[in-house]
């Protein structure tokens, strides 16, 4: 599509301007190089520059029957795959969107944030709660002086401890 046109149609949200990715279900012999189908139906659909995976969905469910992490990892090894296919799906998945994951980590929780890639940090920390994205920029700014002028605190205190403890010694 002609590139005026790319941004006429953005607001319409077709389905044909949406990346495309295809799961193939195949059976185990073919999960890692795949057959001579899925060949013929990657050339088939070339001109749409579509992601295509190869999954076993019996490989699949017999993973997610294992008890433990190192079951299922042992299980996959013996399989000869890196990772299992939901992983790859996932992973397939936010590339085509441009999302990316940030962790947040408290005393409680660790929780997992989803953004799109090109975000700046006020709209990242915008997921989180709105009124992050919101704050005014002399807020910002002040609480980043606050910030900075207590790690200044906090690593003059650690370094005048480690002097006097080297002078100790």
């Amino acid at each position: 599509m002609e590139e005026n046109y790319e941004e006429l149609f953005k607001d319409f949200y077709l389905l044909t301007s949406k990346p495309i990715l295809y799961v193939c279900n195949v059976d185990e012999a073919s999960v890692k190089e795949g057959n001579v189908h899925t060949k013929n139906f990657a050339e088939a659909v070339k001109s749409e520059n579509a992601e295509i995976l190869l999954i076993c969905a019996g490989i699949e469910a017999e993973i997610a029957e294992l008890e433990s992490k190192e079951e299922r990892m042992e299980f996959i090894e013996a399989m000869g795959l890196s990772e299992p296919g939901v992983n790859k799906i996932i992973r397939a998945a936010y590339k085509l969107l441009n999302l990316y994951t940030y962790f947040t980590a408290g005393v409680k929780e660790v929780r997992a944030w989803t953004i799109k890639k090109g975000w700046k940090a006020p709209q990242a920390a915008g997921v989180i709660h709105t009124d992050f994205e919101k704050d005014s920029s002399e807020q910002k700014l002040s609480n980043m002086l606050i910030l900075s002028s207590m790690a200044q605190s906090m690593l003059s205190k650690r370094l005048a401890r480690w002097v006097w403890k080297v002078r100790n010694m």
